[in-house]
């Protein structure tokens, strides 16, 4: 009834872990594809152990890196079931999460994607923090102006309403997750269940951390591309080649991104905290109250709720 698709590169860490909280659900038919991209760890070793124990596993690598898109979107034309989970490769699921968003996807026919709330872990799996989303259509089709509504990792998707948008965009990555939302939202309804179904990890390995800035660039794109495509018109991202643009050539097709800059300064802020880079982010927290107060106020605000 169930593919879980769970893409792999470099998680020897955590990947055990990851596994074993699919495998101990409490809905278990399921098949698990687990794809390894051209890991140069023991990640391959790993899950050939846990595929020689388990037959729900089917397991897969590649020879050459890929990228995290086009291996979810080879996964999905392999999957057997409509109904896709998504998995990462160091992230925790909670026992009833798969049957729980299973239940809510087969009584509501019309949405595409269900997700739920998270708790942020770190390395070690320590708590962090608790992220919470909004959780009915509404909500979520007015949210997704300001940011991405729905932890990937803890999303379970319909494949057909996946197919019909296209699937995972792999030019604007890191972002390919929030334009899938805004694409399937004009197609479907979709929901958060308001459970904490996801340990989350946040490590110095992970995307938010290693390309913070391209990701930024590329979430205000997708902003921009949702109030376009909510006017009925045409998408800005289907055919612009990202990979070969710089920041400045982004900024210079995108008029747009001149006035988020200020933004750019905030995400800045964000990650130096996570890191713990706590003098270089109280420095830089001070310059730019001094130069946009109320900016930095509201943001915190916004951050807090969304958070906490």
């Amino acid at each position: 009834m169930i593919s879980v698709l769970m893409p792999v590169y470099n998680s020897e860490n955590f990947l055990e872990e990851s596994i074993t909280s699919i495998l101990n659900q409490s809905y278990s038919n399921f098949e698990f594809i687990i794809y390894d991209d051209n890991s140069t760890d023991n990640s391959r070793l790993i899950i050939k152990k846990f595929a020689q124990k388990d037959s729900r596993i089917k397991f897969f690598y590649n020879n050459i890196n890929i990228g995290y898109s086009k291996l979810l979107n080879k996964m999905i034309i392999m999957a057997k079931f409509n109904f896709l989970a998504r998995m990462d490769s160091d992230d925790v699921s909670a026992k009833c999460r798969l049957e729980k968003q299973l239940n809510f996807l087969l009584q509501n026919p019309k949405a595409s994607v269900v997700g739920s709330f998270i708790e942020i872990i770190n390395k070690n799996g320590n708590f962090v923090r608790k992220s919470r989303y909004p959780i009915n259509y509404v909500e979520i089709k007015n949210a997704l102006r300001s940011y991405c509504t729905f932890a990937h990792p803890a999303t379970m998707l319909k494949a057909d309403f996946v197919k019909q948008v296209g699937g995972y965009r792999s030019n604007i990555e890191p972002a390919e997750d929030y334009d899938l939302w805004t694409r399937l939202a004009q197609i479907s309804t979709m929901h958060n269940l308001p459970e904490y179904l996801l340990k989350y990890r946040q490590h110095s390995d992970s995307v938010s951390f290693t390309r913070a800035n391209d990701q930024f660039l590329k979430t205000e794109i997708v902003k921009k591309n949702y109030e376009i495509l909510s006017n009925g018109k045409v998408d800005i991202i289907k055919n612009f080649n990202f990979k070969l643009a710089t920041k400045k050539e982004l900024i210079k097709h995108f008029a747009f991104l001149k006035t988020v800059n200020i933004d750019s300064n905030f995400q800045g802020l964000s990650v130096l905290f996570r890191k713990k880079e706590y003098m270089l982010f109280m420095f830089k927290f001070i310059l730019l109250f001094f130069k946009r107060p109320f900016f930095l106020v509201k943001k915190i605000l916004c951050y807090i709720k969304k958070n906490f």
